[in-house]
């Protein structure tokens, strides 16, 4: 997630964007470094395409690299890979960090080249997506929301860690989001497996 999405995503879609015709000014893209949620950059690579994709050129290089990264993006956020598939991986990986140095007459950034190592990282530990802090991280930007409306600091964990368990009580009370089954990526948990007593 961190490699990816808030790493090369940024620095690759402000290049890519700045292909499209006029609608979007180049002050915009100023800083060569589009600033959004990790879940909303994966949006925008996967998305991109169906928005502008008939106002771009398809021999354009840029909008090739934009099919590149695609690619890449596509592979490291699957759950299935075989060794076929990494050793592709590994090449697309080599060829899209070629391609940016190339468009970019840049060095490139450390998140570029940890997807170097992606591939073996892969064949030790499984999918990325499967070991991402997607969850974590939206779990804690709830906890960011609630501590940015507290105006007394004065201890402030408590205040964050009430305020959450409130938010499980109301749930839990009112049954918004405890469905009989509870889906967690590829593994499934029915309920009446566990014995929940609430007192």
């Amino acid at each position: 997630m961190h490699d990816l999405m808030e790493g090369i995503h940024r620095y690759s879609m402000a290049l890519i964007i700045k292909i499209v015709p006029p609608a979007i000014s180049a002050n915009h893209l100023k800083n060569k470094y589009i600033i959004i949620s990790a879940s909303e950059m994966l949006s925008l690579v996967r998305n991109f395409a169906f928005v502008v994709g008939d106002l771009v050129d398809e021999q354009n290089d840029i909008w090739m690299y934009n099919n590149l990264l695609l690619e890449v993006t596509e592979i490291l956020t699957s759950q299935i890979f075989s060794s076929e598939l990494l050793e592709y991986l590994g090449n697309l990986i080599q060829r899209h960090n070629e391609t940016f140095i190339s468009l970019l007459n840049e060095t490139l950034k450390p998140k570029f080249h940890l997807l170097l190592h992606y591939p073996r990282i892969i064949e030790k530990i499984g999918p990325p997506i499967l070991v991402s802090s997607f969850k974590y991280e939206a779990k804690h930007r709830d906890a960011k929301i609630i501590s940015g409306t507290i105006t007394c600091q004065i201890q402030l964990p408590l205040s964050i860690a009430t305020r959450c368990q409130l938010k499980s009580c109301f749930r839990y009370s009112s049954k918004i989001g405890l469905n009989d089954i509870i889906m967690s990526m590829t593994i499934r948990f029915h309920l009446s497996y566990f014995d929940l007593v609430i007192h």
